[in-house]
């Protein structure tokens, strides 16, 4: 009865992480970190649903999925761990160097490629033989490799992320509260799966799928309720910085870096682009990140995210009002957001009200 309850509670995160990733796909403006999401969320996708066919017997109707699980594994922890990477560091551009990331994916495809051409019959004998034998077999050692490689991954997360977990930001703001407990949890079903390696019981792969399915469905939540999670993360994070690094403006002249700023932002929009960097911005004022940044947060008091998303909500503002018949989605998409939550959140965020408030009052002023 339980085991059956178990395997209903799956199909709902299968048919979650499917959700979550045509989310992704619909989004106009496909940023790389938009695309690593997606990536992420196929990942998340396989792994749930070879893991109810092996937990269900059904494996053998679909013998070529054997071993599927082995190289998605390898990807989940460096994606993971890329995307949030670039994140908190509002990077948008794939640096050669982390190519060695997927490194350990690219050998294992090729190493079982000789077994994913075999013919049904062969797999599904491996499948029973491995499955009753004891020892450990080579299958066995490359899940516990790929793993314990997801393990260091989200611990090297967690150590990005100690100094804004400290008990008074932890109390204080909900997004670190958010990141500590997805983290917690994702070592949990990561460590689950080692209790199969050793006692070859596949009642840790259903304890391990279960809390990947609460990660899910909590992220599927966090999405629609907290869209800007990520971004209040990199706020903390950048204030955070504050207490630690030493000056980088002191010998710059703030009104001038100030008349530049809002002469680009003003002129060139840069904003209107989903993906827009601190990065990117600072290169064409000719100053370094640490510098724009510190300006940001010391002089101006905002995160690069608050910053950008005024200038954002200002130009909507504008459309609204020369048009109040427009749609709502196709507003936020024009000045740079990639999903109408967001848009909805930030907007009222700022101005004390919803878009589609602001386009009644707009509407009804235009008839008066």
């Amino acid at each position: 009865m339980f085991q059956q309850l178990f395997f209903e509670f799956i199909k709902l995160g299968i048919y979650s992480s499917f959700l979550l990733l045509l989310g992704q796909l619909v989004i106009k403006k496909q940023t790389l970190k938009s695309k690593l999401l997606s990536l992420l969320f196929v990942c998340l996708f396989v792994l749930l649903i070879d893991g109810y066919l092996l937990l269900s017997g059904q494996i053998v109707f679909f013998p070529h999925l054997i071993l599927s699980h082995v190289p998605v594994l390898f990807l989940v922890g460096p994606i993971l761990y890329l995307y949030y990477t670039y994140y908190i560091t509002n990077t948008n551009k794939f640096r050669k160097n982390h190519f060695f990331h997927f490194f350990p994916t690219i050998i294992i495809v090729i190493s079982l490629f000789p077994f994913y051409i075999q013919s049904t019959d062969y797999k599904k004998e491996f499948l029973v033989k491995t499955l009753s034998k004891k020892e450990i077999s080579y299958p066995i050692i490359l899940s516990m490799i790929a793993s314990f490689s997801t393990l260091v991954y989200l611990l090297l997360i967690l150590k990005k992320s100690l100094f804004i977990i400290s008990r008074e930001v932890f109390e204080k703001e909900k997004s670190t509260r958010y990141l500590f407990y997805i983290v917690v949890a994702s070592l949990g079903a990561d460590l689950t799966m080692f209790g199969t390696f050793f006692s070859r019981s596949l009642d840790f792969i259903l304890i391990s799928l279960v809390i990947l399915v609460i990660i899910i469905l909590n992220i599927y939540l966090l999405s629609w309720r907290h869209p800007d999670f990520l971004q209040d993360l990199n706020r903390i994070i950048e204030e955070q910085k504050k207490k630690y690094v030493k000056s980088h403006i002191d010998s710059l002249d703030i009104e001038i870096i100030k008349e530049k700023l809002e002469h680009f932002m003003q002129q060139d929009k840069p904003y209107l682009e989903e993906d827009v960097s601190l990065e990117f911005i600072a290169t064409n004022l000719k100053l370094s990140n640490h510098q724009l940044s510190q300006f940001l947060n010391q002089i101006l008091k905002k995160s690069f995210y608050q910053y950008i998303n005024e200038f954002r909500v200002q130009e909507a503002i504008k459309i609204i009002q020369n048009d109040p018949k427009i749609n709502i989605l196709n507003v936020a998409y024009k000045v740079g957001f990639n999903s109408k939550s967001s848009f909805n959140t930030t907007f009222k965020k700022i101005t004390g009200t919803t878009p589609s408030e602001y386009k009644k009052l707009s509407k009804n002023k235009g008839l008066n």
